[in-house]
């Protein structure tokens, strides 16, 4: 069998065709795989020099693919890697680069720059004899001497035993979660936790800060347990200090981990960054591989230990109220932790929807259940079209006989969202005649304009939502309130109510109160919370001042 020089693994035949074509003129070999698991296949398989990899598909995403790989104990695992990927935002990229990816391409791709990577890795590779290349000279981790030293006597000393004493104390979830907004506050939070970290110390502790978000810690102490407690109270200092003891701070981690020093004890001194970086990808991917058994080895089961559910507050303009909250996933995974939307790597139509969308009922129950509150908020429950069309509605009709009907028409809000383009009118209606009879209230997500937007209308959609937040990667804030009360005028116009997530600037949550949004969810209107409290007032004045 001939090895290619390139396989493409991508769900989207043609894009596996226009890539292949392409590069077929330049003279490569290439092999095709259209989903995660057959790429794995290929891979092992076929080993090719090179392999370009979309990261949103159905079942085994990019990332799960370049993680399973890099974990085999086969000449496939150092196999070049690039993805291309319609997913800009720095997270995703960053995430890719964590576990191991050569590059990551976004889409609309520059095939002419994609021909030249090809070109490059595949020349590296022929000039080094299909060797692996002894590594080129890297630039000095710029630490106090003093750090330097005592971290390589303790990689000679102590080898894999020394694990426990180098943590890395790092805010990049704050990052995350904060987005743009980061760059406004960077330097200040930085400088707070250096000074929490700074006192922290004790004799024969030695700290440096590393990269934007993170800070090296190495302990004294020679016992494990000692430096986790350390570390674990660190991040928790550091949390507190910036959001505030009686805030909801949970929802924002300060992670503080273990740098395994026997992954980096055998190599070239002096420590650089690229030495440190290797020993957190090798964790990062052996961490997966420990995850995905721990939940007793299956994809499902894997999956779902990955996700929690946290509340997102929804202002009513017109009561000046908080009257409500969104269930919101998280899903924390060792390549990056992702929320809403992007917990599924394979967009709506991912096989996994189903399985996020019964982690978040079951988790909406425990809140509708036992005794409730006088006056109590309304759980506003997102579930997918194609669970809801599904056989049996995924299990979901069991999940909800624990909760009282009465309550749940009282209480439950069912938000019918990722709508296919290609649905039929019998099955709208069997899906919103499920969800009447479970919710006192319904919404879909769904543009105005669409043609189907009267028949969801006739069938008991009351409100039309609109999510913006994956709007404000790629427009300009100009843009989002055009879209805006371009949705309203339409919505209104046909008799819906509407929801609009993630308004994140004053300008445009002033927009939608003039154009009289009813419910608003976003940044700005509050933090995500464990769970939901009681109504409570929140005045126009406080939100806009």
């Amino acid at each position: 069998m001939t090895r290619p020089d390139v396989l493409i693994i991508d769900d989207d035949p043609m894009v596996r065709e226009t890539i292949r074509d392409i590069l077929e003129e330049d003279g490569h070999s290439v092999a095709e795989a259209a989903d995660g698991k057959s790429g794995v296949t290929a891979i092992r398989e076929k080993n090719p020099r090179l392999v370009i990899c979309d990261v949103r598909m159905p079942g085994l995403n990019g990332y799960e693919v370049l993680q399973e790989i890099r974990n085999d104990a086969t000449p496939a695992s150092n196999t070049s890697f690039i993805f291309l990927s319609g997913l800009n935002d720095k997270q995703y990229i960053k995430a890719g680069y964590k576990i191991g990816a050569d590059d990551y391409l976004t889409k609309p791709v520059d095939y002419d720059v994609l021909c030249l990577k090809v070109d490059a890795m595949l020349r590296k590779q022929a000039a080094a004899g299909e060797v692996a290349e002894l590594p080129a000279a890297e630039p000095e981790l710029d630490v106090p001497p003093a750090f330097k030293k005592r971290l390589e006597q303790l990689m000679d000393k102590e080898g894999g035993n020394a694990s426990g004493r180098l943590k890395m104390v790092t805010l990049e979830e704050f990052q995350d979660r904060f987005g743009d907004r980061w760059e406004k506050i960077r330097e200040k939070a930085m400088a707070i936790a250096d000074g929490i970290v700074r006192n922290a110390l004790g004799k024969g502790d030695m700290y440096v800060r590393y990269g934007d978000d993170t800070f090296l810690v190495l302990f004294g102490d020679a016992d494990v347990e000692t430096c986790q407690r350390r570390s674990e109270k660190l991040a928790v200092d550091i949390r507190q200090r910036l959001l505030g003891k009686d805030k909801d701070f949970k929802g924002i981690g300060i992670t503080a981990d273990t740098v395994d020093v026997s992954k980096i004890a055998a190599i070239e001194r002096p420590v650089t960054p690229q030495t440190l970086s290797r020993a957190f990808d090798s964790k990062a991917t052996a961490m997966a591989a420990e995850e995905k058994k721990q939940a007793g080895g299956d994809d499902t089961s894997w999956f779902k230990s990955q996700l929690s559910v946290q509340y997102r507050p929804l202002w009513n303009p017109a009561r000046q109220m908080i009257v409500g909250f969104e269930c919101y996933p998280f899903r924390r995974s060792s390549y990056g932790v992702f929320s809403g939307r992007s917990v599924l790597h394979g967009g709506d139509q991912d096989p996994m929807a189903i399985h996020v969308d019964t982690v978040m009922a079951e988790q909406a129950m425990k809140c509708l259940q036992g005794p409730q509150a006088k006056v109590a908020p309304v759980i506003i429950l997102p579930l997918h079209f194609s669970t809801l069309k599904a056989e049996e509605q995924g299990g979901l009709g069991d999940i909800f006989k624990s909760v009282p009907q009465a309550r749940l028409q009282a209480r439950l809000s069912i938000e019918v969202m990722g709508v296919p383009e290609n649905r039929g009118e019998t099955t709208i209606r069997q899906v919103l005649e499920f969800v009447k009879r479970v919710s006192g209230r319904v919404s879909v997500h769904l543009e105005a304009s669409d043609r189907h937007a009267g028949l969801f209308k006739a069938n008991g959609a009351e409100t039309l939502a609109l999510n913006l937040d994956d709007d404000w990667q790629t427009q300009s804030e100009k843009q989002i309130l055009m879209r805006l009360l371009d949705f309203c005028k339409r919505a209104q116009g046909q008799g819906f109510h509407t929801t609009i997530y993630g308004l994140n600037s004053m300008l445009t949550i002033r927009t939608a109160v003039q154009a009289g949004v009813n419910l608003i969810g976003g940044r700005t209107i509050g933090d995500v919370r464990d769970a939901p409290v009681q109504p409570y007032e929140l005045t126009r004045k406080h939100i806009l001042s």
